[in-house]
């Protein structure tokens, strides 16, 4: 098993990673980490520099219509794998309406002759997608919109992929390729010296639920990832960002602590724990029991799976549903102990 670097890969992971800066910032923030600083640097730079169409079209076709970036991975898979960005941008020139919304009713788990209502929607984001900054309602409406007139939107999404590639993906291929390599060689060495330890401790123990008992996933390294992680049964890939060396190496009980009573300070976090410690919970599910809606469900979600607090899990039909993860819990607690108490204190 080996992580290797992926042009096509890094091109998606390139333009999600400035559609969902908001989002992203506060995990970091959330996490208690400091990421990569040139990244986030480059990030605030195009904030600033950018086409504003260019931009405007990003936040659009890709954070809100979070479909667009999974349905580009799967582009890059079929019907092999392709690894340059030149490639990629072959097949999505070629790519036809049909075939797109061919990926869209697969993403949503819609046969060919079903409508597509909000509901049925809203249910696929919530339940289908282990995504957890993809909000049900608002991307719903969305979908709805792009299934009216999908050879317009289809149109756009090739011209801002083309276009940022040409602009600043070029650019920033050579501004971090030293960077590139020198996570590459930590990344690399930390998966041979025990792969199943660092690749649960990256990803929070999914590998081990979804990946161990199949072939192995492809594994990726981008920069642009950062301190997050793209991960896809469907296409048997991981990509791993950069930064989330920090994750191992921030082991501090200090760190530890913030993050645990930061997470678990909101009531609802807390009783959440509770419920996903007695049974596993889907997300729906989740949402009714609070009274609050899908897309403040996944918010909270969203932090409780950052924080390895609670783990994703195959339930039926293609849905995710979340229980407790006792094992990282119990490091927390054990670090938090630790660190008010003392060595000594914390063993009574």
């Amino acid at each position: 098993m080996e992580i290797k670097h992926n042009e096509a890969a890094d091109l998606i992971c390139a333009v999600f990673r400035l559609a969902n800066r908001g989002n992203l910032r506060e995990r970091k923030k959330d996490l208690g980490l400091e990421g990569l600083p040139q990244v986030e640097e480059w990030v605030e730079e195009l904030e600033n520099t950018l086409n504003p169409f260019l931009l405007s079209d990003v936040d659009l076709l890709v954070r809100k219509l979070s479909i667009t970036s999974w349905n580009m991975v799967k582009l890059t898979r079929t019907p092999q794998p392709c690894m340059t960005s030149g490639d990629f941008l072959k097949r999505l020139s070629a790519l036809n309406v049909e075939e797109y919304l061919s990926y869209v009713r697969e993403m949503l788990s819609l046969s060919d002759e079903e409508p597509a209502s909000q509901e049925k929607i809203i249910y696929a984001l919530s339940e289908t997608t282990s995504d957890t900054m993809v909000n049900p309602e608002e991307e719903s409406e969305m979908i709805l919109s792009m299934l009216k007139s999908p050879g317009a939107f289809l149109e756009r999404i090739k011209n801002m992929y083309r276009e940022f590639h040409e602009g600043p993906f070029k650019e920033s291929q050579k501004r971090f390729r030293k960077l590139l390599e020198e996570k590459m060689e930590w990344h690399n060495n930390a998966l041979k010296t025990d792969s199943t330890s660092y690749l649960d401790e990256i990803t929070r123990q999914i590998y081990s639920t979804f990946f161990k008992k199949g072939p192995e996933p492809e594994l990726f390294l981008s920069v642009y990832y950062d301190f997050d992680l793209y991960i896809s049964t469907h296409n048997n890939m991981i990509v791993i960002g950069a930064g989330t060396d920090e994750i191992i190496k921030s082991k501090s009980n200090r760190t530890k602590t913030d993050v645990l009573f930061n997470i678990l300070g909101d009531k609802k976090r807390l009783e959440l724990l509770h419920l996903t410690s007695q049974r596993p919970w889907y997300s729906s599910e989740l949402a009714e029991h609070f009274g609050i809606t899908p897309a403040t469900m996944s918010y909270h979600l969203n932090k409780m799976v950052s924080a390895g607090f609670v783990k994703l899990q195959h339930g039926d039909q293609k849905r995710y549903y979340y229980s407790i993860n006792k094992d990282s819990l119990r490091d927390y607690l054990k670090a938090a102990a630790l660190d008010l108490l003392g060595a000594e204190d914390s063993n009574e």
